[in-house]
């Protein structure tokens, strides 16, 4: 009687209690992956809404105006700039000494 109780109290100790801190431990990485998970995917998408309201408000602030003509000074710019796209890509650099 004495014996078998000490048997399976040996058998609680080597075998239930690892086993249950297994479990134990199994779960709570299982909670703490998907926590960080949903975590990560939250700070995804609020970066992603950021990126496009700073877009949205980029493309208000940069929109060309409707009416009128470009300045002299604008149009010279951007003749300049297409005669500089047309030259070949390790042609473009302008350096000025």
């Amino acid at each position: 009687m004495v014996g078998r109780f000490f048997h399976r109290m040996l058998m609680v100790i080597e075998r239930g209690i690892p086993g249950f801190t297994t479990r134990v431990v199994a779960g709570t990485l299982r909670t703490v992956r998907s926590r960080t998970q949903s975590t990560i995917a939250r700070a995804i998408l609020f970066f992603e809404l950021y990126l496009e309201r700073t877009l949205h408000v980029v493309r208000q602030k940069s929109e060309r105006p409707r009416e009128g003509v470009a300045s002299q000074f604008l149009l010279e710019v951007a003749a300049h700039k297409q005669k500089l796209l047309r030259r070949a890509p390790r042609n473009r650099m302008i350096f000025e000494d």
